[in-house]
């Protein structure tokens, strides 16, 4: 029993280092991994979150020590101004604690566990961020409030419950293409699989007619199309036995294209099962999952850094987003990899699900024309904060 005492004592004695509080004070467990973030679907099901409240001192508390738990909205101001955030309060009815009092026991060093009950439904807004402050305190004299410790922040992403993202079908093109690519800002082309470019004016709300871009039979022996900062058009020549590059000049109106060229580069860029053109650089993609990165001068001539990135890019889409590449894996899922000042990844974090749906993403300002399996084309208000659930 000695043995057990002695265990208990250190254990106690040791909490003492958790905060910056001197002599007794309560705190809160959660509060030691601030702040607790989570990505909550607007829906009436809600999420729930736990909060514990800590003793700590040089032994046990000699007797109960009454606690209150509440919630500061000044807090979120304080959390704002010293972390660079501009988190929300989380709205007045959506929240209720399941213990607003409670006792940590005589002899004992917690109290039994309460709960947040939070429910997004009919109160967040889409892709707000929320914060929500929940503090701990003793209601008797001699025992502080860790200062450190004694407030958990519960960051919640608001996200739209799976299938209520809005997404608007504005036209629609064939369901058999090479390419698509956006070109100034106003049309979204299509490689035929007979190599021809058809261009389909893009007003926000309605996709045009297609109509042919003029000079497009310049291109039909490229097998891969894309588009260079609306300046060149540049195919990959696969039927020329070696891979080469080659980039068409566009015309001023943008509805032309001219004869070749250059052809640029050395050969052997049919290694590749695509490339995906982002800024000043392009990143090509092996079909062993293999990412490699080619810089380009504003002239289009190669820089100096190709590289590999790495291996595990198995997805069945990528795509360059401001600063970011954005990818689809073939279960659906969105995973958003930051871009580095020397070009390189940083971590991924998933975005999204239920994205399988769209075998082409074209990017077009903020938002994403997504063309379906049968060609229809899909306008979603977009951006690479927050959970995307189709």
């Amino acid at each position: 029993m000695k043995k057990y005492a002695c265990l208990l004592a250190f254990a106690v004695w040791g909490l003492t280092a958790v905060g910056q509080a001197a002599g007794p004070a309560v705190y809160l467990n959660e509060a030691r991994n601030n702040p607790f973030e989570r990505n909550m679907f607007i829906d009436d099901t809600g999420e729930t979150f736990r909060y514990t409240a800590f003793y700590k001192g040089a032994s046990q508390p000699g007797e109960d020590i009454r606690l209150r738990f509440y919630v500061d909205p000044g807090k979120v101001r304080e959390y704002n101004a010293a972390n660079g955030t501009d988190y929300k309060p989380l709205p007045t009815g959506s929240y209720t604690l399941t213990l607003s009092t409670a006792a940590i026991p005589e002899g004992a060093v917690s109290a039994v566990p309460g709960e947040v009950r939070v429910i997004g439904k009919g109160r967040f807004k889409p892709f707000e961020n929320y914060l929500l402050p929940v503090s701990v305190e003793a209601a008797d004299g001699g025992v502080s409030a860790d200062g450190e410790l004694s407030t958990v922040y519960y960051v919640i992403h608001a996200v739209p419950a799976p299938g209520s993202i809005a997404r608007k079908q504005i036209g629609r093109i064939p369901s058999e293409v090479r390419a698509v690519f956006g070109l100034g800002g106003k049309y979204l082309v299509a490689v035929g699989a007979d190599g021809r470019l058809t261009g389909y004016r893009y007003s926000g709300g309605s996709l045009g007619k297609g109509t042919p871009l003029a000079g497009s039979e310049n291109l039909a022996e490229m097998d891969a199309v894309f588009n260079f900062r609306d300046r060149k058009l540049v195919g990959l020549c696969r039927k020329a036995g070696d891979g080469q590059l080659w980039s068409f000049p566009l015309g001023a109106d943008g509805r032309s294209v001219g004869a070749v060229e250059t052809v640029f580069g050395t050969s052997g860029y049919n290694i590749f099962s695509d490339i995906i053109p982002h800024g000043n650089t392009l990143y090509c993609l092996k079909p062993d999952g293999e990412l490699m990165l080619y810089p380009l001068t504003d002239m289009m001539e190669w820089g100096s850094g190709i590289r590999s990135l790495g291996s595990g890019w198995n997805y069945s889409v990528v795509f360059g987003y401001k600063d970011s590449l954005i990818a689809v894996d073939n279960a659906g899922d969105m995973w958003k990899y930051p871009l580095l000042a020397d070009g390189q990844t940083g971590l991924p974090r998933k975005i999204g699900s239920g994205w399988d749906r769209f075998p082409r993403i074209v990017v077009f300002g903020d938002d994403l024309l997504c063309i379906d399996k049968e060609g229809a084309v899909w306008r979603i208000r977009f951006g690479d904060q927050g959970f995307w659930a189709l």
